[in-house]
């Protein structure tokens, strides 16, 4: 009977024992995109582009698109299709 017990709780926490597993891998998966994106973020700083310049370039452009009555993403390729040339 007491060993029984005992084999049912085992299985009980080895079964949170994964889920926990299944959680730190989850959170670990997050934190590293996160850390990619911060990563990012400060390269674009150092660059001079800070989080109002960066709203400033994305306003305008959502600006010069609607004025020339074309969607976001065509504006932001024809930007990149004028600027690599």
């Amino acid at each position: 009977m007491k060993h029984d017990m005992l084999c049912s709780q085992i299985k009980k926490l080895e079964i949170e024992k994964r889920g926990l597993e299944h959680n730190c891998y989850f959170l670990q998966e997050k934190q590293d995109l996160h850390n990619q994106r911060l990563s990012v973020y400060y390269e674009l700083e150092r660059m001079g582009f800070g989080l109002n310049n960066l709203k400033i370039l994305y306003n305008t452009i959502r600006e010069l698109a609607a004025e020339n009555k074309i969607n976001y993403a065509a504006a932001i390729h024809k930007l990149f299709e004028f600027l690599g040339t």
